[in-house]
């Protein structure tokens, strides 16, 4: 697997967790205040947040993210990188498209519409509550991006783990067999092979008696 990939999954994990905290402090902080300060006061702040400073903010995090996680699954695929990755990184990119999808259509037309009806109470309690239920819809969402980003990140992780020991076996194994024909050649007796640093090695309880017996034919 290149390291394009695992840049891209780690830039996507990044952004995702951000999105998904981000989300959950307006589910569960900002929206339900509304209750205690009053819908007026909640639309003056949502107005001065949620429609000003902060429309930056959420699109900078939201659209990076979906673009990095759009690239990552495009990458995974032109690699045919294994489903063990390939199923998190599409499904984490798919998500993304419904989030996306969700917060174009419904989410993002709702808020501003608190600007035409500014001292209706009623009217501004409709409008928050469904943004809320779309809020519920996209939290969720957020939370199953960011778990699956990380699965696909631990898979990877432990693929490379796999690969790093399977690496390290085959040196193991291939300095063993070069100590072993040292020994051998040189016709040396059993007590002074074993002074061979050979302890090191995983593979020692599997190759000494071998060598053992190796060394007993070559003395007769």
């Amino acid at each position: 697997m290149l390291d394009t990939t695992v840049i891209l999954v780690v830039a996507t994990t990044a952004l995702s967790g951000i999105a998904a905290g981000t989300s959950l402090d307006v589910s569960i902080r900002q929206l339900p205040a509304r209750h205690w300060i009053g819908v007026l006061a909640y639309s003056a702040y949502s107005q001065a947040t949620d429609l000003g400073t902060a429309v930056f903010w959420y699109i900078s995090v939201g659209v990076g993210a979906f673009l990095f996680a759009l690239a990552a699954a495009v990458v995974a695929l032109l690699q045919h990188v294994p489903l063990a990755h390939t199923l998190p990184i599409t499904l984490f990119a798919s998500l993304w498209v419904v989030h996306l999808l969700i917060t174009l259509i419904w989410a993002v037309p709702t808020l501003p519409r608190q600007r035409h009806v500014a001292t209706d109470e009623q009217q501004l309690s409709a409008i928050f509550t469904r943004f809320e239920r779309l809020q519920t819809v996209r939290v969720v969402i957020d939370v199953l991006i960011f778990g699956t980003t990380l699965w696909a990140r631990s898979a990877m992780s432990l693929e490379k783990k796999s690969q790093d020991d399977s690496a390290a076996s085959r040196r193991a194994v291939v300095e063993w067999n070069g100590e072993k024909r040292a020994c051998c050649d040189k016709q040396i007796g059993g007590a002074v092979c074993r002074s061979v640093k050979i302890a090191k090695h995983q593979d020692t309880k599997f190759w000494q008696p071998h060598l053992v017996e190796l060394l007993a034919r070559r003395r007769e």
